[in-house]
């Protein structure tokens, strides 16, 4: 099938529309909506911000600052009432996170229409899942939007772009360091399975630099309190078990479960045609997945959102289930 960029366009229309409908209007967000509105102003400002009628200060949020810089931006601008350039700005944010999917399964991945529109469907049906927070976090469709880059920009081999984007990245959510994993696994080795120590040392240098960039944020906004320690989720692992069981068919568990279940069965039935080079995404995926997991909430399942971003760019690159037997060809291929 022909790839059509007006086709692209009007799919993520449709897909932003639909995320949005749902996550706008599930009731906890709905009513909360007012106070995520109200963190996203205080974040830049670095100060304290109401939930639950409770004055919160999270340090780990205090570099998250690009999505509020834009909504006060447009607020200033009067054309719309505060709400409504927040619904605004996250319509779009939603729409530039599928557009720019597709854009990097066709022009890296390789896939034509059919493919690439069915990854991007798969992407809001995970996107929905993460819905299980009572407010919403305007950083998550970024997250994704991120990830796009940050892989295309890995397969192309772009160290420098890709730094300029990790530093841009670090402004949106600490998830930029993992820029430099990505570009670990996918360059780590040559073709004879000899380590290439330059790009080991390249991907820690993308890593690092989102860390100090993040961390440089975070006191420039929060001074010392904002240098808190990171959350370290796995300490909360038992406590979250034991909530997820007690609502076994919504719980937290369940939902990831079915969340990644149709991305496991794409990669599997293709397993045997991915190329090296995608292969290696896969096992990028896992480990920004594993150490998302580990240094966050859990429960809340948007932290998943970049490595579900990964896993389904190699989904769309392998080619529909059972569609056709193709070994997926990479840009890397050629200098592997």
């Amino acid at each position: 099938m022909r790839r059509s960029v007006p086709t692209a366009i009007l799919w993520s229309l449709c897909l932003a529309v639909f995320t949005c409908f749902v996550s706008n209007n599930l009731h906890p967000r709905f009513q909360n909506r007012s106070e995520t509105i109200e963190e996203q102003l205080a974040i830049p400002r670095g100060e304290p911000y109401s939930i639950g009628s409770k004055s919160i200060y999270f340090a780990e949020f205090q570099n998250r600052v690009l999505f509020g810089l834009a909504l006060s931006t447009a607020s200033s601008l009067k054309l719309l009432r505060l709400g409504q350039w927040y619904l605004v700005l996250r319509f779009f944010t939603a729409f530039l996170a599928f557009f720019l999917f597709w854009r990097l399964a066709t022009k890296h991945g390789r896939a034509d229409d059919a493919v690439s529109l069915t990854a991007m469907g798969l992407l809001a049906y995970c996107m929905v899942f993460t819905f299980n927070h009572g407010w919403e976090h305007p950083t998550d469709f970024l997250d994704i939007a991120f990830m796009t880059g940050f892989v295309g920009l890995t397969v192309q081999g772009r160290w420098g772009t890709l730094a300029l984007l990790t530093l841009i990245a670090s402004f949106n959510r600490e998830s930029s360091a993992f820029a430099g994993v990505v570009w670990f696994f996918l360059h780590r080795f040559y073709s004879t399975g000899r380590p290439r120590v330059n790009h080991w040392l390249a991907g820690s240098a993308q890593t690092h630099l989102a860390l100090v960039a993040v961390l440089s944020i975070r006191y420039q906004l929060g001074g010392e309190k904002a240098l808190a320690r990171q959350t370290f989720g796995l300490f909360w692992m038992p406590e979250m078990v034991r909530e997820s069981l007690k609502n076994p068919i919504a719980g937290w568990i369940t939902l990831l479960v079915a969340m990644v279940t149709p991305i496991g069965f794409w990669l599997a039935a293709q397993w045997r045609f991915l190329e090296a080079s995608n292969r290696r995404l896969v096992a990028a995926g896992v480990a920004v997945a594993m150490v998302s997991g580990s240094f966050s909430v859990m429960m809340e399942l948007r932290t998943f959102l970049p490595a579900v971003t990964i896993l389904l760019y190699v989904a769309a690159a392998s080619g529909l289930p059972f569609q056709q037997e193709k070994i997926c060809q990479s840009p890397l291929a050629e200098t592997h």
